[in-house]
């Protein structure tokens, strides 16, 4: 019976993330983290034993990525997290702030991009940005604001006194639905009243 207790409790049936290629690049390796923490969720990998898990992820990263860790300095006796803090370093490096919120901050609605496709774009940018939590929904929601591309429905978010990063949103929804609507029905353009 003791023995029956000491076994690892079975996993669910579910693939790990592809592996890693020896050319990926830094979106590679946060998609590959992303897809491994969700994966560790899963599984309840937190339930395992630490040299389990690191064993399963070296598994994961297939061939070209264990020939990247197994270049690696790392001290005896490391942990998972010390081997994703390696290839953090290896593939992102030191990220430049100044440089990300540049980007952030200047990007633009593009021509055919969607609303929702816009606000995507923004948060992923904004997680390199390292705004604090208190900043960063008024942050997005004044990128948004300066960045669509549609100026009446600016006109209208800059008259909202106490806008929100939500309020913003719906109202960009609601602009882009009613500009399609309007095409849709006599091919007219959507103009404010």
């Amino acid at each position: 019976m003791a023995a029956d207790r000491d076994q690892n409790p079975p996993l669910p049936k579910v693939n790990p993330p592809p592996p890693l290629k020896a050319k990926a690049g830094v979106e590679d390796w946060k998609l590959f983290k992303q897809m491994w923490e969700n994966y560790s969720i899963i599984i309840s990998l937190n339930q395992q034993q630490p040299a389990y898990v690191l064993a399963l992820f070296l598994h994961s990263i297939g061939q070209e990525g264990l020939t990247l860790y197994n270049g690696m300095k790392l001290a005896e006796g490391h942990k998972l997290t010390d081997v994703i803090t390696a290839f953090d370093s290896h593939f992102i490096g030191t990220t430049n702030e100044t440089y990300e919120r540049y980007v952030f901050n200047s990007r633009q609605q593009g021509a055919d991009e969607t609303v929702e496709d816009y606000i995507a774009a923004l948060r992923k940018l904004a997680k390199t940005c390292n705004f604090c939590d208190c900043l960063r929904e008024s942050l997005l929601r004044d990128r948004l604001v300066l960045g669509i591309t549609d100026h009446q429905t600016r006109k209208r978010l800059l008259q909202e006194p106490k806008l929100t990063l939500e309020g913003c949103i719906d109202m960009c929804r609601a602009a882009e639905t009613t500009s399609s609507q309007l095409c849709a029905i006599g091919g007219e353009e959507a103009h404010a009243v």
